[in-house]
């Protein structure tokens, strides 16, 4: 057996088929010579009957085909390994560099979306503690803006309240008072206003308002006037509202109360202006103070109306209760 399984598992098949071949014939040409002393030899010899040759040529068989089972799975086995030496190992070993970079990656991103996590916490926590701040400072903004208009009202209020004794004088000619302004007013207040008369008039101080706007240099300048007592600014007030028109070499004057800028623009939009109808016939401009004049003048073709004078003249005829308003409040900003 140990020299049979070098060989060929076909050859070895051959060998014992053809040895049973040659042992059935001749048991069939010479069965007469069976009991011959000489061919009872080899059996002598071997001294194996024939159930033990076939059971030996069984074991053989099998031994044969065992060891050809064995060497076709080594072979297979060969292959097979080499098969995947060749093509599956190299594959794998791919596909895991492959999987380690996507591990790589896919670890990479995760410690970035941590970070970013992190970060988005820190924003949030940031923009919390921002708008908690900026609340707080709209809050605070809302308390100082109400503080800021209370303090304003008080201070309009008390410059209102220091202006009380303050008189505007509006329409006197420029350098009409000369170089002693409360003098002239002493001698010519009760000129003007004749409930004035006999009533002494104290006044502490008086000069002109700045106008800024230098260009319309024919225009006269407020002349303002502050008085000890409070009961002679209602006395001329009211003089000059009985007295009306109140003029100087024909130029009328008019009495103000001296406001702050703020109540003077709180005031405006309740002030009443008189309205005065213009008309131009045949290049003639033309003034109406009345709609019956007006209609009077339609009606007759006549000229009724006051020919519009220069313009400096005309302002104080025209809306001139809402220049000298006007200017007033330019001329405090100053």
């Amino acid at each position: 057996t140990q020299h049979t399984s070098h060989r060929n598992p076909n050859s070895v098949l051959r060998i014992v088929l053809i040895s049973l071949l040659m042992s059935s014939s001749k048991s069939a040409t010479k069965r007469e010579c069976t009991n011959s002393p000489i061919k009872k030899r080899p059996k002598e010899i071997l001294g194996l009957s024939t159930e033990e040759l076939d059971d030996a040529i069984l074991r053989a068989v099998k031994q044969a085909l065992t060891e050809q089972q064995q060497h076709f799975d080594k072979a297979v086995q060969a292959a097979v390994k080499g098969a995947v030496d060749n093509l599956v190992i190299p594959q794998l070993t791919d596909l895991k560099c492959q999987v380690k970079q996507a591990n790589e990656s896919v670890s990479s991103l995760a410690r970035d979306v941590e970070e970013l996590g992190k970060s988005s916490q820190k924003a949030n926590s940031r923009f919390d503690s921002l708008h908690a701040t900026v609340r707080a400072q709209n809050q605070d903004i809302r308390d100082h803006d109400r503080q800021i208009a209370s303090l304003s009202a008080r201070l309009t209020e008390m410059e209102d309240r220091n202006r009380r004794s303050n008189l505007r004088l509006v329409g006197l000619p420029e350098s009409e008072e000369g170089s002693d302004p409360i003098g002239f007013l002493k001698k010519f207040l009760p000129l003007w206003i004749p409930s004035l008369a006999g009533r002494e008039i104290k006044i502490e101080r008086a000069h002109r308002l700045y106008n800024r706007r230098e260009t319309e240099a024919s225009r006269s300048r407020t002349f303002i006037f502050k008085l000890l007592d409070y009961g002679d600014r209602q006395a001329i007030l009211k003089g000059a509202r009985e007295a009306y028109p109140v003029k100087h070499k024909e130029r009328i004057l008019s009495f103000y109360p001296d406001f702050s800028n703020e109540t003077m623009i709180g005031l405006r939009p309740f002030l009443v202006y008189t309205a005065e109808l213009k008309l131009t016939h045949q290049g003639q401009p033309l003034v109406f103070k009345t709609p019956q004049e007006a209609e009077k003048f339609l009606d007759s073709k006549e000229v009724p109306g006051t020919p519009l004078m220069k313009p400096s003249a005309t302002a104080s005829m025209t809306g001139h209760q809402r220049n000298l308003w006007e200017d007033d409040a330019q001329e405090m900003t100053a």
